[in-house]
């Protein structure tokens, strides 16, 4: 996104008019008006930020409503049930959907060790450190779609 290189380059510049300034008489005020302009970037890129992950959330909570339509019969599409589904993940947070991915995939292991005769079984630690980074590349993915839009 243009707008975050503008805001670097910005903040490169009035890093060194700040060092200059402050070797130059009138520094004080100079200094000051430099501040009030940082301060005025910062503010810029937070509303930025914010908007950037509002959008993100719009798209998960789409994204998620479209799944539920895909799977539900369009007579029994119950949207207080989709909200309070939703409303239960944000809740129980990511370290218990992490167990929960974790056991499941215990499990499925288990099954398959079970039907195909073999005895491996890797433990929920190793589980939770692949989802972990699992998680790890798909943000690495969206902070890199994310710079360089």
């Amino acid at each position: 996104m243009k707008a975050y290189k503008y805001i670097e380059d910005s903040k490169k510049v009035l890093e060194t008019l700040s060092f200059e300034f402050s070797k130059m008489d009138n520094s004080k005020t100079r200094l000051e008006d430099l501040n009030t302009i940082i301060k005025m970037l910062n503010c810029f890129e937070s509303m930025l930020n914010e908007k950037y992950y509002t959008d993100f959330m719009e798209l998960l909570i789409l994204s998620r409503l479209y799944q539920t339509l895909l799977k539900a019969d369009f007579s029994e599409v119950n949207v207080t049930e989709f909200i309070q589904y939703f409303e239960q993940d944000l809740r129980f947070g990511k370290d218990y959907y992490k167990e929960q991915i974790a056991e499941l995939l215990v499990d499925k292991q288990r099954y398959n060790s079970l039907t195909h005769g073999k005895l491996h079984q890797d433990k929920k630690e190793t589980w939770i450190k692949s989802v972990n980074n699992l998680v790890k590349q798909v943000k690495m993915r969206i902070l890199w779609t994310k710079k360089y839009k």
